[in-house]
Order: structure tokens, then C-alpha cells, then sequence
């Protein structure tokens, strides 16, 4: 579920014909998943929160030895809902944040006002979360729309003590439909702006090695660029993804895919 209508994400109408997992197969997804070594858990959406048991489902991943990360846009972030999750032990969370311009943000969330609600929801998590030994980002997507926003949003994160997770945006071709993946074409970088793009990531190296807080490695920046010209990432070895060597994705109703 979502309550946003981001114009470079189709997760929902992806995910539309799956039943949500109860908390009783959260439980049983965490047998699992401790049985097989993971680590880390991004409980992403649509919008998490949305969910009244989200602070019960941080509570059992904790409970079993998993880092969480939460993910949210910040509109019906609740505050009472956050200190609730912090109580279960949550103290990472990403917050979708494309913009400092409001009118640019609502228009690439498509609902009005979802601005102003990501920067209470931003503020309530500085005051909410444990001092020592959180993570909070801002999550980025990285496009036509934004490309001469990057670096200031990276120094309003380090200004705040956040960090800034950078993704370029991903189109979809027509006649496929792969989630956070966008149809609109208006979103993707166009000839004429790859001088600037350059100019961008040379600008991100230089900020990295400053200590300003981009949460992406060099590795990974290097990757985005190539991305960004090539339509592949570095690590897609003869046309193969290596991601699951690295990660998987649980659908909503607990189902495993790749």
C-alpha cells in the first residue's frame, strides 16, 4: 500500500494481486531468514507505515539478531507510531527526499502538501531517535528533474547529521513492467545533460573524500555513472545480475524472489 503517487515508482500496481503477510508469517519469515544468515532487513513499501503493527514486526526481526532499516515517505508518519518503533529498537530509517523545492517534491509525489509532511516527519526523527548509533538518509532519486539539487541536499543532510542515499532513476520500456521503475520518460537524463552529470559525480567524489555524509561508496557512485550512459550496472557480469549474490527481495505475502 501506498498513500503517494511518485511518478518514477510503480511497486503498487506491481505488487497489487499479492495479500499482505500476517504478523504470525513475519515470524516465520524470520526462522528463515535467521536460519540462512541474514543481516540486514529494508522493510520498504509502498509506505510501511502504513501499517499499525509495524513497531511489533520491528520488534520480532530485533528480537532475532536482524538489523532493521525502516523506509517511509513521511506522510502519515505518525510520531507516535515512530517512538514506537525506536521502543522496539529501530534506530535506521530512510526517508524519501528528492527535493528541497516543495512544489518540485509534491509534483514528483504527486499529492500536494507531502512536502511539508517528509520535513516534520524528518524533524521528529532527529528528535525521536537514539543519539549514538543511528543511521537516518535521506533516499534520493536521482534525475532530469533534480540533477543541480545534489550536492546542496547533500550538505543539508551532513548540516542535520543525516546521510544522502543517491539512486538514478530507473524507466521502464514500454512493454515491460519492473517495479520502481518508471514509464514516464521525462525523468530520464537527456543527451545534452551528460557534461553535467559528469560535473555532478566528480563534484560527489570530491564531497565523499571531504567527509561530507554521502551514505554511497565510490564503488557504487562509479556504478550509478555507468548506469546512467551504458543502461547497466558494473557488477552485471555478460548480461547476468550478480544482486542475489548480495540481497533478495520478500513480497508482500512472504513469497521469495529474486
Amino acid at each position: 500500500r501506498c498513500n503517494l503517487k511518485c511518478k518514477m515508482c510503480n511497486i503498487v500496481s506491481s505488487n497489487r494481486q499479492y495479500e499482505e503477510a500476517s504478523l504470525d508469517d513475519i515470524r516465520k519469515i524470520v526462522k528463515n531468514l535467521v536460519k540462512i544468515g541474514a543481516g540486514v532487513v529494508l522493510l520498504t513499501g509502498g509506505e510501511p507505515f502504513l501499517r499499525e503493527d509495524l513497531p511489533d514486526i520491528v520488534k520480532v526481526f530485533i528480537e532475532n539478531g536482524l538489523n532493521v532499516r525502516l523506509q517511509t515517505a513521511g506522510l502519515t508518519t505518525r510520531k507516535e507510531l515512530l517512538k514506537a518503533c525506536v521502543d522496539a529498537g529501530a534506530k535506521d530509517i530512510c526517508v524519501s527526499l528528492d527535493s528541497l523545492d516543495e512544489e518540485k517534491q509534491d509534483f514528483i509525489n504527486g499529492v500536494k502538501g507531502s512536502w511539508k509532511k517528509a520535513i516534520q516527519t524528518i524533524a521528529n526523527i532527529s528528535e525521536l531517535f537514539p543519539k549514538k548509533g543511528k543511521v537516518c538518509a535521506f533516499g534520493c532519486v536521482l534525475s532530469g528533474y533534480n540533477l543541480d539539487e545534489i550536492p546542496l541536499l547533500v550538505k543539508f543532510a551532513t548540516k542535520i547529521g543525516w546521510y544522502l542515499s543517491l539512486v538514478p532513476v530507473h524507466i521502464n520500456q514500454q512493454e515491460m513492467s519492473y517495479a520502481f521503475r518508471s514509464h514516464d520518460t521525462s525523468f530520464a537524463f537527456k543527451p545534452e545533460q551528460m557534461k553535467l552529470i559528469d560535473e555532478l559525480f566528480e563534484k560527489l567524489f570530491v564531497m565523499k573524500r571531504k567527509g561530507f555524509n554521502l551514505f554511497d561508496s565510490e564503488t557504487y557512485l562509479k556504478s550509478s555513472l555507468y548506469f546512467i550512459k551504458h543502461g547497466v550496472p558494473l557488477w552485471r557480469k555478460k548480461g547476468i545480475c550478480d544482486s542475489p549474490n548480495l540481497y533478495f527481495v520478500i513480497l508482500p505475502n512472504g513469497d521469495f524472489s529474486v
